[in-house]
């Protein structure tokens, strides 16, 4: 399996030979303008998915360190005004230190409320993001097959290639366009599902 791997003639560009695209020339133009476009929104996406990634991991970390700490230091000190007042009755303790024991219980449930948090909304939109930074990270790499096959196409454009032969470069190249606005397309589709529900269930936890 490994051998047929490395001599599979459909590896990089070459997959596009695989493809069957619309027999309908594309205006140049229009293809520089589109992959620009894209390019831009790519390395966008791409910046505010890390920087969105770098938040959430600092207050998942923050919900169980920082804010579970302030909570529980809150409720230790209610609790132990409440064990001051109840040491001074012998007998049974009165409703005013059970009542400040309650709050300081209350403050330790809080505080664990906080260290659960983030299993619940801040890691599952993590998860989320980092499939997308996968996604958003390729593309770059398809950008530059793509402008390969337009700096060939130029070139044979430059160097009088017989109109058979030109033909046939300009088909190629229109294959690769083509594959990559399908697979733009695609991506958004995908994105406009699947990050809407993400954000949902962040929002409802």
């Amino acid at each position: 399996g490994k051998r047929q791997a490395e001599k599979d003639p459909l590896v990089g560009a070459n997959f596009c030979l695989c493809i069957e695209a619309p027999d309908k020339n594309l205006l140049q133009s229009f293809v520089d303008e589109t992959i620009e476009t894209h390019m831009n929104f790519i390395h966008n996406l791409d910046t505010a998915v890390k920087n969105l990634m770098a938040t959430a991991n600092d207050q998942a970390r923050k919900y169980g360190g920082a804010f579970k700490k302030e909570y529980t230091r809150i409720g230790e000190s209610f609790y132990s005004l409440g064990t001051a007042i109840e040491s001074a009755e012998k007998a049974t303790p009165s409703d005013l230190a059970t009542a400040i024991k309650r709050i300081g219980t209350a403050y330790f449930e809080i505080g664990k409320v906080f260290e659960d948090q983030p299993k619940l909304d801040w890691e599952p939109l993590l998860d989320k993001l980092y499939m997308y930074r996968g996604i958003t990270g390729s593309f770059p790499d398809i950008f530059v097959i793509h402008k390969g096959a337009q700096q060939k196409r130029k070139e044979c454009e430059k160097l009088n290639t017989p109109p058979a032969q030109l033909s046939e470069v300009r088909k190629r190249t229109d294959t690769v366009s083509y594959a990559i606005f399908a697979e733009l397309q695609h991506f958004k589709v995908e994105r406009d599902v699947y990050l809407k529900d993400a954000m949902k269930l962040y929002l409802n936890q």
